[in-house]
């Protein structure tokens, strides 16, 4: 026990020195850390941020509208160290070395008989994706930092309310940091339920009540997402905003001598392509040249030469699979 105790130490420190070596120097300083660091300031300043709102939910910044609460958890680093990188980057950075204790947490709180407890926080310290989403001052590592802890105290809370509240309120909050937490959470939240169901159904008044804390934490956000100008992130993003498949659909039907005919139709239209499109867009997810060799597109979002994983990595995505 004392030997497993001394290897998540190691573990957390080599984690720690990845995240914060050099932290204000590498990567270069991006737009919307800037963004981030400035408006924190402003609110500081005047209570208001860089538009003259006073405190928001979201932060419009370069014609587009972010969650606000990674906003908020700079805030005291600037007053304290002043307008730079550092104090953009320490919050998510610290938070990422959270983020691999946590995993360890989980791990143990899931009774899992094997070394797991160690492995995958191993793994997640050196994690391409991970550390390079840790050493900025990027939304998406910190709401994963809340998903993660959500799930934990969610095991934690089959049987004791207190840990289920809190539960609750650590998945609110990651509504608040990342827009796309508010896809995944009540997708994760749904199967987490279904999943331990006899527990939910032992403990129904608890889910319940937790559920109406819910939707009180998230009232505010439901309330700013209504707001045309947030919302449109989301039609600027998603599967419908890509023009595409429309105009594949002219030209496919282009191809037949009956342009307006029945079966041509029944061949070319918006079900079949939009379908055909996502479909396409969730191999290349999956695709073993974006996992493992190109990473993403956007090279700000990546480490250079280095896929999301390790090739190393492809031996654990097959135990897994099996």
């Amino acid at each position: 026990m004392m030997f497993k105790k001394i290897i998540i130490i190691l573990i957390l420190l080599l984690a720690f020195f990845l995240r914060f070596y050099k932290l204000g120097t590498y990567p270069a300083l991006n737009a919307d850390e800037a963004a981030i660091g400035y408006n924190a300031y402003s609110l500081l300043e005047t209570g208001k941020d860089e538009h003259g709102n006073p405190w928001p939910i979201h932060f419009q910044s370069f014609n587009d509208y972010k969650p606000g609460l990674y906003f908020y958890l700079v805030l005291p680093f600037v007053k304290f160290l002043g307008l730079n990188e550092w104090a953009v980057r320490i919050p998510n950075a610290f938070l990422g070395v959270l983020t691999v204790y946590v995993l360890y947490l989980l791990i143990k709180e899931l009774k899992i008989k094997n070394s797991l407890d160690i492995l995958a926080p191993a793994m997640l310290a050196i994690s391409p994706w991970h550390l390079q989403f840790s050493r900025g001052g990027w939304e998406v590592n910190t709401a994963t930092f809340f998903i993660v802890l959500g799930v934990l105290f969610f095991f934690k809370g089959l049987n004791n309310i207190v840990y289920l509240f809190l539960s609750i309120l650590v998945f609110s909050l990651s509504l608040y940091t990342y827009h796309a937490a508010r896809v995944i959470v009540p997708l994760l939240s749904f199967g987490l339920l279904c999943i331990n169901f006899n527990a939910v159904k032992r403990n129904i008044k608890n889910f319940i009540l937790a559920g109406l804390l819910f939707l009180v934490a998230v009232l505010p956000l439901i309330k700013d997402i209504t707001v045309l100008e947030v919302s449109s992130r989301v039609a600027g993003v998603g599967l419908f905003a890509d023009q595409g498949p429309l105009s594949r659909i002219n030209e496919q039907r282009g191809e037949h001598e009956d342009f307006s005919g029945i079966k041509t139709k029944l061949l070319h239209n918006k079900p079949i392509n939009y379908t055909l499109a996502f479909l396409e867009n969730w191999s290349d997810h999956y695709h073993g040249l974006f996992l493992f060799l190109s990473g993403d597109d956007i090279e700000r979002n990546k480490v250079p030469e280095t896929g999301q994983m390790y090739m190393f990595d492809i031996i654990f995505v097959l135990a897994g699979l099996w």
